[in-house]
């Protein structure tokens, strides 16, 4: 069951086993499972967190050669990450 409740979506589910052990290992498998990152990205909209497989495929061919930005956003970026592998050891722990 779901519903909306002001800009969140309100999610209710049961699980039907025939023991609460059965029930448990089997939820527990579930969010396991949910938890894994697959070919896809986390996106925060509407109130919640969904996985989202076609933004995932449609940035994999991205690079910092079509990427458009405003202004000098683009170099200041790129400069920050040189700098920061640059400084590889500073951040080793």
């Amino acid at each position: 069951m779901s519903w909306h409740e002001g800009y969140c979506k309100t999610r209710y589910f049961w699980i039907l086993a025939n023991s609460t052990e059965l029930a448990q290992n089997f939820f527990a498998a579930v969010c396991d499972w949910n938890s894994q990152i697959r070919n896809e990205l986390l996106v925060f909209e509407d109130g919640y967190w969904d996985k989202n497989t076609d933004l995932f495929e449609s940035i994999q061919s991205a690079t910092f050669g079509n990427l458009i930005l405003h202004k000098t956003l683009k170099e200041d970026i790129q400069d920050d990450l040189i700098k920061f592998f640059a400084s590889r050891e500073a951040y080793a722990t």
